[in-house]
């Protein structure tokens, strides 16, 4: 495994989870940066298709609506929900946190200390 490819994903991973959660609107070219670090991870022989942003979650976003004819208008562009990206985000920097810490997960509950 290359561990210097998984450092930076890692690190790109990071970055891009704080520049996300700082934006309004996520924009389509944040997902691109996101499949290129998964495509990274799969290339150092991870499984992390389940971490993907299916395209479904990519949309134009709804410009205008015309309330007499029921029309509505949308972006050229695409955009995707911030929280699912996140999420999305998220998991994968968690199953890396799992796979980098030699340690077994700890499952179920803890006692109070």
């Amino acid at each position: 495994m290359d561990v210097n490819k998984l450092y930076k994903s890692v690190a790109i991973l990071n970055a891009l989870k704080s520049n996300v959660a700082s934006v309004t609107s996520v924009d389509e070219k944040y997902v691109t940066e996101y499949r290129k670090v998964l495509q990274n991870l799969k290339d150092v022989g991870l499984d992390v298709i389940d971490f993907d942003v299916p395209n479904s979650e990519i949309q134009p976003r709804q410009t205008s609506f015309n309330y007499l004819s029921h029309e509505s208008t949308y972006s050229d562009e695409k955009y995707v929900d911030k929280h699912y990206l996140l999420t999305k985000i998220d998991s994968v920097l968690n199953y890396l946190n799992l796979l980098l810490d030699k340690r077994p997960p700890e499952l179920g509950f803890q006692k109070p200390s």
